[in-house]
């Protein structure tokens, strides 16, 4: 099954789309020209070279399944988090999707509500890099409630002038009439400032995120990928914002992977 999509990928040779991959290619190159002169000491980070491939290979394999079903829209979100003590902290969240393009539909292009997540974590600090917690989120679709419970772990990594970061989730989906959704989540994230050696209120920082996602329902069983490269600026010690587009590829091992791309826009409030 794995060598006749592999095969079927490679008849794909539409110039529309290698036109596509070829501007991607180069403007993502130019870009990270550009942050390489913003910060000329960051080309003794291992982690640089490989991002810049990682995303190029994200675009190639993007362009390989253009003929799978796509959709894309926005997906603002508020993040505020309240320090309880030295070791414990809330994290609370609201994040609304909104569609505004699905291959799926008659009419392609299109704005629809689809839904809004409530989400609340509780985290405390084990060591200094290394964090447990556990949450809920409430997801209020437009025909259904749903419920999901999460246990997560983090831990990273910071160096001089850059953060790596780690974070393994393993949780539980449940809706009225629906069998339970469990996923492993590993996400893994580098974060480095395009301008001197820490992020300075009114100065820009680059964040990417990328993470792979197990699923079971039913048993079945499916995987999902997703590649987040973000820009953030900070606007003082208590607010900064992050945008960028959150490239996701579900249904990997379903005959039909589908395509979401979410312009993701972030506001962080630390109180």
């Amino acid at each position: 099954m794995g060598i006749q999509r592999i095969s079927h990928l490679t008849e794909i040779t539409d110039p529309i789309f290698s036109e596509g991959l070829s501007f991607c290619t180069r403007f993502v190159q130019v870009f990270l020209r550009l942050v390489h002169k913003a910060k000329p000491k960051m080309r003794s980070l291992i982690f640089f070279p490989s991002l810049s491939s990682l995303i190029i290979l994200c675009l190639a394999g993007a362009t390989l399944l253009a003929q799978a079903p796509y959709r894309a829209g926005i997906l603002p979100r508020v993040n505020v988090s309240t320090t309880l003590s030295p070791r414990w902290k809330l994290n609370t969240a609201v994040e609304s999707r909104q569609q505004l393009v699905n291959s799926r539909n008659e009419d392609t292009f299109g704005y629809q509500y689809l839904l809004t997540d409530a989400i609340q974590f509780a985290s405390f600090q084990t060591t200094a890099h290394q964090q447990a917690g556990i949450g809920y989120t409430l997801r209020l679709a437009s025909e259904t409630t749903i419920h999901r419970l999460s246990l997560l772990y983090t831990f990273n990594h910071k160096g001089r002038n850059y953060r790596l970061g780690h974070r393994i989730v393993w949780d539980g989906t449940f809706s009225h009439g629906q069998p339970p959704v469990w996923r492993l989540r590993y996400r893994h994230s580098w974060e480095f400032p395009l301008n001197g050696d820490a992020v300075d209120p009114g100065e820009f920082y680059f964040k990417a995120s990328n993470e792979y996602l197990g699923i079971f329902e039913a048993g079945t069983t499916d995987m999902e990928w997703r590649l987040l490269p973000f820009l953030g600026f900070e606007i003082n010690d208590n607010h900064k914002i992050e945008t960028g587009p959150d490239y996701r590829l579900d249904g990997i091992l379903q005959s039909a992977p589908r395509h979401t791309c979410w312009w993701g826009i972030v506001w962080f409030v630390a109180l």
